[in-house]
């Protein structure tokens, strides 16, 4: 599952989809937002210092385009967004491209 999320909720925007995803079991990326990736860094660092297995929370940096690499991946099965509206209206056409469910 990849997440992205806005600067508006850096941290709570995506382990409000993340944390659901990895009690299941799955693996996480999370896209934070170029403004604000403080968060999303300070996350992946607390899960290697926890018992996560190596690879299963991932932050991936960039704009738009790596939106577009998250959704061209056939491991990607899922992608959700967490924030403004607008973007989230950006970041569903991108995935729909891709024939990816997202979710918000």
């Amino acid at each position: 599952m990849a997440i992205v999320s806005d600067d508006s909720a850096p941290l709570l925007g995506p382990l409000r989809h993340a944390v659901p995803a990895l009690l299941a079991g799955a693996t996480v990326v999370v896209k934070p937002s170029p403004k604000a990736p403080s968060a999303a860094f300070a996350l992946a660092e607390l899960s290697a210092r926890s018992a996560f297995p190596g690879g299963v929370f991932n932050v991936l940096h960039g704009d738009l385009a790596a939106i577009e690499g998250l959704c061209g991946l056939s491991e990607v099965s899922r992608l959700c967004f967490a924030g403004d509206p607008a973007l989230g209206a950006k970041v569903a056409e991108i995935a729909f491209r891709y024939d990816k469910p997202c979710v918000d």
